[in-house]
């Protein structure tokens, strides 16, 4: 894990600073979450799948700043309570998915990449901060998190190892 490329993802990573959280999209199994941000990019091929509920923006659209919470603890939490954890219910009503939700359309207010760790921590406008706590160490278990671009993917991997992967 290069130095440079760490520098390079924190300066990514503050890049979303200001930026409007526009989809917030909760797997029905497990925490899986994707949060979009920035403009609305066209994806190459709309998704077609016909048991997702997506609008018709989504299923042509996604974030120019793509944030994949994958196989590692997280949190969204106020000023005074954690809302909810990775661990919670993300059924429709369940307190993952209702907290997660309360950031869609806020803009992020900053972000904190903290070292060796690669722990992400976001603040939004309505000051609701989301923690990401990368633990993942068996690389066939999964990644922590990712932040894809249009061009390529920071990936938190196994071990907190940082590779990019380029479109």
């Amino acid at each position: 894990m290069s130095v440079d490329n760490i520098d390079e993802f924190e300066q990514v990573l503050h890049e979303l600073a200001g930026q409007p959280c526009w989809r917030v999209q909760v797997s029905g199994v497990g925490s899986l979450v994707n949060l979009h941000f920035g403009e609305r990019v066209r994806r190459s091929q709309p998704l077609t799948q016909p048991g997702f509920r997506l609008t018709p923006e989504e299923r042509e659209f996604q974030g120019r700043y793509v944030l994949y919470l994958e196989d590692c603890p997280w949190r969204v939490e106020s000023g005074q309570a954690v809302l909810a954890t990775w661990l919670d219910s993300s059924e429709p009503e369940g307190a993952l998915t209702v907290a997660v939700q309360q950031l869609r359309e806020q803009r992020v207010a900053a972000v904190e990449l903290l070292r060796p760790g690669l722990d992400l921590l976001l603040h939004f406008d309505n000051d609701l901060r989301l923690r990401v706590f990368p633990d993942q160490i068996d690389a066939d278990e999964g990644d922590n998190y990712a932040l894809a671009l249009p061009d390529r993917v920071y990936v938190v991997a196994a071990g907190s190892t940082l590779y990019i992967d380029h479109m």
